[in-house]
């Protein structure tokens, strides 16, 4: 059994591309995707990365992790979020707590990587969403960074994905800062 464990969900490929990278880079890594995975299978694991994309600000990978929270409290574990915003604090926060409660806050680092919309791969019902959101974000007077991205990527023409965008989560890992947080 490999020390690591990758668990991801991926829709449309973008996010099983990233947990590619990462089982790459780590070297001794075993890969699951999160749908039908059962909670036993990641026991023996000290290190347990989940990867997942964001949709309407939430992570359905997040859903396992709630759900199988008592297996991993003490676990070695990361998040990594695949959407169009940008890898900084607002967004993380952001993000954590439209899929965590308070206390989980702290105890699961998140990593933030852009990623892509492939227009053809998605459902009329998610198109029609994509339509809402583009035209929140065209009425608004002062456009974030990641609003310009949103629009780009809903759009279809910008790829973000991007070996490059998992630096940060690279450094960490390396750093060995990795602890149990209880």
């Amino acid at each position: 059994m490999a020390k690591w464990a990758i668990v991801y969900d991926s829709k449309y490929g973008t996010t099983e591309k990233y947990a590619k990278w990462i089982q790459a880079k780590v070297g001794n890594a075993d890969l699951y995707k999160a749908k039908g995975l059962q909670p036993e299978t990641i026991i023996g694991y000290e290190l347990l990365l989940f990867i997942g994309g964001i949709y309407n600000d939430k992570m359905p990978i997040c859903d396992f992790i709630k759900k199988n929270i008592g297996h991993l409290m003490f676990k070695k574990v990361a998040i990594v979020g695949n959407g169009w915003y940008e890898d900084k604090e607002i967004n993380r926060e952001w993000i954590m707590d439209k899929n965590f409660s308070t206390e989980m806050h702290s105890r699961f680092p998140l990593f933030l990587v852009r990623g892509e919309i492939n227009n053809n791969k998605i459902s009329i019902p998610e198109r029609m969403q994509l339509m809402g959101i583009k035209a929140q974000i065209k009425r608004r007077q002062d456009r974030t960074n990641d609003d310009i991205v949103a629009l780009s990527m809903i759009d279809g023409m910008n790829s973000y994905t991007s070996e490059d965008n998992l630096k940060e989560l690279y450094e960490f890992i390396d750093s060995g800062k990795w602890v149990i947080k209880r």
